[in-house]
């Protein structure tokens, strides 16, 4: 019985170190989508376009809520809302996209 504790201890912390790797992909992914909406954002108040776009917003929505199901639709909801604010949270703009 010991043994077998100390297998599914042994296992368990192999599994949490793959699921940390995984969050610090996700945590990367989502810091570079971050960039993405931001860059487009800027590109959109400075060309007068629509902020907004509905039919995207509907597209992506759905993509996750396939993908994901209702945590899909939880996590897209907070990218989407975060990006939609009057400008984002991710700091100054790099030197090289300032005019």
């Amino acid at each position: 019985m010991a043994d077998d504790s100390a297998v599914a201890a042994d296992l368990i912390e192999h599994l949490r170190r793959e699921i940390d790797e995984i969050d610090e992909s996700i945590i990367k992914m989502v810091k570079l989508r971050t960039e993405r909406a931001a860059q487009i954002a800027r590109l959109k108040r400075t060309s007068n376009i629509p902020m907004v776009s509905g039919n995207r917003e509907r597209d992506v929505f759905s993509r996750y809520a396939k993908a994901l199901g209702d945590l899909g639709k939880t996590m897209v909801s907070a990218l989407i809302v975060k990006h939609r604010a009057p400008e984002t949270d991710s700091g100054p703009e790099p030197e090289a996209e300032k005019r």
